[in-house]
């Protein structure tokens, strides 16, 4: 294992720093040195992981280019501090946060207190959604409240098997499944469960696009291979790869299978519009409820694109596979079943 003497070191001056001080703090506080702000507001922001919905926690006036936040804090905690239209994530904890930016930068200002905002800074934000690296920083700090949030956002785009997800949750510290990102991991887990490759996907009926009244779920499809596409006309990604699902679609009849769109759009006229540019001829289905959408949740979906592959048994037997890789899978699942 490669480790990094200076992070090492850097931690370990920071413990010795915090553990010196007697007091127990019940809260966080935040001391902001923002240079070139003579003015203004500073706004303290997080995600609420029960809505997905940002919520402003708090807001402070600049005076002398410095800023104050502070309140209670049950356990640690990502937020963001907004002035004007720069953003800096920090991982909030109970004691102090010294930050110390300039306008202009204020994503680059330096921070100082704390491991779980020193662990979030040496890994960086990309690090978490990086194949393999997410799945370490939960291995490796299992004391760390960022280790959890890593594996909420991590294994809603890489699916570990839930052996190893089981088992890389029994490892965290009594503080750390305290923590609100653990309980919301739990709910993520327990929907995972229920979709694991060789268990029957779970039913459901949705609305079509095409005529108004009818509705269309998995069993709708036994006989044959099906595909559940989650996607949404407001997601990039979704977009750029729907032409490669339309092309793959040509061979869907020789490959014995169809597809299903299961779109989180909550705007009917721009669902319409996404399905019409990108020449999607296969069937549509939607409530209309974007992230609050049931079936998303029954199948663990919190990240789009993604897909579901269930055989015409209706068991599940892939996940999130590319288009260039839907004949051969469909292939190799066919002579299993032989």
């Amino acid at each position: 294992m490669n480790i990094d003497m200076k992070y090492l070191a850097t931690l370990f001056a920071l413990t010795v720093l915090f553990s010196c001080d007697s007091k127990d703090p019940e809260g966080f506080r935040v001391e902001g040195q923002l240079t070139g702000a003579d003015s203004g507001w500073v706004y303290l922001k997080k995600l609420d992981l029960k809505n997905n919905e940002t919520i402003v926690v708090d807001s402070t006036q600049i005076s002398r280019e410095t800023f104050t936040f502070e309140g209670p804090l049950n356990a640690p905690y990502m937020h963001t501090l907004q002035y004007g239209k720069e953003r800096l994530p920090v991982f909030l904890h109970r004691g102090t946060l010294k930050i110390d930016g300039e306008v202009g930068s204020f994503a680059e200002a330096s921070r100082l207190g704390g491991k779980e905002d020193s662990l979030f800074q040496y890994m960086g934000i990309d690090a978490i959604f990086a194949q393999g690296t997410g799945l370490q920083i939960v291995s490796d700090h299992p004391d760390n409240a960022f280790a959890a949030f890593t594996a909420f956002y991590y294994f809603q785009i890489y699916t570990p098997e839930m052996k190893t997800i089981d088992s890389l949750m029994e490892e965290f510290s009594p503080e750390v499944k305290a923590s609100e990102y653990y309980t919301a991991l739990e709910g993520l887990a327990e929907e995972l469960r229920n979709v694991q490759l060789g268990l029957p996907a779970p039913a459901f009926k949705l609305p079509t696009f095409e005529f108004e009244g009818d509705s269309l779920g998995v069993e709708d499809f036994q006989g044959q291979f099906l595909l559940i596409d989650f996607w949404a006309s407001w997601c990039g990604p979704c977009r750029a790869q729907n032409p490669l699902w339309v092309e793959q679609y040509k061979n869907a009849e020789v490959l014995n299978v169809e597809f299903l769109g299961v779109s989180l759009d909550t705007d009917a006229a721009a669902w319409a519009k996404g399905i019409e540019s990108d020449g999607l001829t296969w069937p549509q289905v939607s409530d209309l409820l974007g992230w609050k959408c049931p079936v998303a949740k029954t199948y663990g979906i919190h990240a789009i694109p993604q897909n579901i592959l269930v055989d015409p048994d209706g068991i599940i037997v892939a996940k999130d596979i590319l288009p260039e890789e839907l004949g051969n899978t469909i292939t190799e699942h066919s002579k299993v079943a032989q």
